[in-house]
């Protein structure tokens, strides 16, 4: 059995990957000289490959074109030097996770330093950040499938001080539930839970008295907000948790130039020299 490919994606896709393995391979080199055991964790890892829409048919995998078939940010990982000393990669998928296990014969030399879990990223995130010791330095991904981290998830993430978080926040999916009528009561729980707070729909949505032809008053809303609020919205809330601070710069992602996604770097260690490093190297990596 070979890595098996997911099909979704564009050019935004190879856009955020390139992002996140350009600063995996700085974080090695600069934390190469230290005593520190670095760690990579990939919460939502996919299958290790992908190949972005529109390249093949997706019920057609045996004639898709091997150039079409992209690596995924768990194989990219795995080929950064210098290497992390510990890569746990997560996935709800049984198909992703039996995937992922192929990885394990493509780097016999890392079999021992590598962990794939099948499990809900937020479960797992909370064992993980429980596990950690002094010296340990993490790197985490998040590209969520819809509005499924949850805002306990992002603290336990910053109250371990050792966690550099790459975030990709799905804004397009958030905006969608709010319209010109209001907010779609389920959708707005799970953005709730998302971020700790309802705040956000003051943001997006605002309410007004009008009165009509009767002399009737009636509250009526428009929707004054989308992507880019929110996206600013959600710095404001990893800024409020993340003692290490956050970049100022969010990188707009999507399909034919949409904003459909904000990636987004969060640094939890309080050091000042730490995080002002960790900063400056996101900050370049992020800026197109």
């Amino acid at each position: 059995m070979s890595v098996v490919p997911q099909q979704f994606g564009d050019q935004h896709t190879r856009i955020k990957l390139d992002k996140v393995e350009e600063y995996l391979g700085l974080f090695g080199k600069v934390l190469q000289e230290w005593p520190f055991r670095r760690i990579y964790v990939d919460a939502f890892a996919g299958s290790g490959a992908f190949i972005p829409l529109g390249s093949s048919d997706a019920n057609q995998l045996s004639l898709i074109e091997t150039e079409d078939i992209l690596l995924g940010s768990a194989a990219r990982a795995l080929a950064i030097d210098p290497p992390f000393d510990r890569y746990i990669f997560i996935d709800q998928s049984r198909n992703n996770v039996e995937s992922l296990n192929e990885l394990l014969d493509r780097h016999p030399e890392k079999a021992d330093r590598i962990e794939i879990k099948q499990g809900d990223a937020n479960v797992e995130l909370a064992k993980f950040c429980k596990s950690l010791k002094k010296l340990d330095r993490t790197v985490v991904f998040l590209d969520p499938f819809g509005l499924s981290v949850k805002w306990e998830t992002i603290k336990n993430l910053a109250s371990t001080k050792a966690v550099d978080l790459w975030y990709l926040v799905p804004v397009f999916g958030m905006s969608r539930q709010v319209s010109e009528k209001g907010i779609e009561h389920a959708g707005a729980a799970r953005i709730d839970e998302m971020l700790g707070t309802d705040e956000w729909r003051k943001c997006v949505i605002a309410s007004e008295a009008t009165t009509n032809l009767f002399g009737e008053v009636q509250a009526t809303t428009r929707k004054i907000g989308g992507a880019v609020q929110l996206s600013d919205f959600v710095m404001e809330r990893l800024d409020s948790v993340f003692e290490g601070g956050v970049s100022k710069f969010a990188l707009p992602l999507g399909r034919k130039g949409r904003h459909e996604f904000s990636l987004v770097f969060a640094c939890a260690n309080p050091s000042i020299k730490a995080n002002s490093l960790a900063l400056r190297l996101a900050t370049s990596v992020l800026k197109l």
